[in-house]
């Protein structure tokens, strides 16, 4: 789930008929998208969210309703998931897909922040008379933009019997992450284990990209350094091998190389 400022009508993706709606998909993150597909063998879902707060019951990216449909996504409206893909595929030309209940969620900016949300909120949602949370293998922000303290609630639910991994791999602080504020928070909340990296020269649209009039224009090896990061994590999440990850056993302050980049343990 990604952080966009535009809307694209491609196809329409109704997560929850009364409550919130999105389309697929954000073309500025295909690249990122299509290489987690590529190499974790997974369905990759990637809507375009509106980032308009003024959006009907909260309907937006940073909005609580939006948060609650997402993980009822894969609960009780599981079904319209399935639609979806159904659908999609059929569009495309491809064969028919069927869903995994199993899932991890991750997001670029204000999307990270979503993610995390949205798996707190898998915690207080059934499905089949389990919670949600029993699929949930993880939550992987980029460089995840905190809104109303939305990411400290997501993890304080993700605790306990409930506990998943949540790591980011950020940027230095600046005013397009709002000084790191979601980096920060996560870092509060876990101080003792391993939580993610922060790429050295790193930009807030590495995971775009592409060049931000805003956010200056990421570094090629930082571009690839993101995508090789997210896709050794959401495999190893999926695995039930965390441990395995890249750098996931490295220690605070640790300077790794990947590949031509060079990561810091946060």
């Amino acid at each position: 789930f990604f952080s966009s400022r535009r809307r694209h009508t491609r196809f329409k993706c109704d997560w929850s008929s009364d409550v919130c709606s999105s389309d697929l998909t954000k073309s500025s993150l295909a690249g990122l998208a299509t290489s987690i597909a590529a190499n974790t063998n997974a369905i990759v879902v990637a809507p375009t969210v509106s980032s308009n707060f003024f959006s009907l019951n909260g309907c937006w990216l940073n909005g609580l309703a939006m948060h609650q449909a997402v993980a009822r996504m894969f609960g009780d409206r599981f079904s319209t998931l399935q639609s979806s893909a159904t659908a999609a595929a059929k569009a495309a030309g491809a064969g028919a897909v069927t869903v995994p209940r199993r899932f991890v969620l991750a997001g670029h900016s204000a999307g990270g922040n979503l993610a995390t949300s949205a798996a707190g909120y898998s915690t207080t949602i059934s499905s089949g008379g389990s919670p949600v949370v029993t699929q949930l293998r993880g939550v992987v922000m980029l460089d995840g933009v905190d809104s109303g303290g939305a990411i400290g609630t997501g993890l304080d639910r993700l605790s306990g019997t409930n506990y998943r991994k949540v790591w980011t791999i950020a940027a230095p602080d600046s005013s397009c992450n709002a000084s790191g504020s979601g980096t920060k928070l996560l870092k509060s909340k876990r101080p003792t284990e391993f939580i993610g990296v922060r790429l050295v020269n790193g930009t807030h649209v590495d995971a775009i990209g592409t060049a931000d009039a805003v956010c200056g224009a990421p570094r090629s090896e930082n571009v690839s350094a993101l995508r090789t990061l997210a896709v050794s994590w959401i495999s190893n999440l999926f695995a039930g091998t965390p441990s395995s990850a890249l750098l996931a056993r490295s220690v605070s302050g640790t300077s790794s190389a990947v590949g031509s980049a060079t990561a810091v343990t946060l």
